[in-house]
């Protein structure tokens, strides 16, 4: 199904479980109030540019993400290797959900500063 409008925001009882789970549930709360509209059209929409074509690039698979589920994750990983043997050159794999950023950032900082050659 095509959605109809550019912005949704997700309910908050499946942000909670898909997106939120390995938070305390006091950050839950509070980042779900600080989320926002989402572009639908980013989702269904042809990219123009797939910078792991031309650039190293690292893939950090968060294996408890209830989004994009692991076996998910590592097939896209494998659709680009297809298209471009040296796609994501460096896999790495974090235990946590789909935002690292929130629940996994001491680990989620070494994987970027590794990246980065620091």
């Amino acid at each position: 199904m095509i959605p109809t409008t550019d912005t949704n925001q997700m309910n908050k009882e499946p942000a909670m479980y898909a997106v939120f789970h390995d938070l305390e549930p006091t950050k839950a709360e509070h980042w779900y109030s600080l989320s926002g509209q989402q572009s639908v059209s980013a989702m269904w929409s042809k990219q123009k540019y797939e910078a792991w074509r031309d650039i190293p690039s690292t893939y950090v698979h968060c294996l408890n993400d209830r989004v994009i589920p692991p076996d998910f994750q590592a097939q896209m990983v494998r659709n680009a290797k297809d298209i471009q043997p040296n796609a994501f050159d460096v896999e790495e794999r974090l235990r946590c959900g789909h935002n690292p950023v929130l629940s996994n950032v001491g680990d989620l900082v070494a994987i970027l500063k590794k990246a980065a050659g620091q």
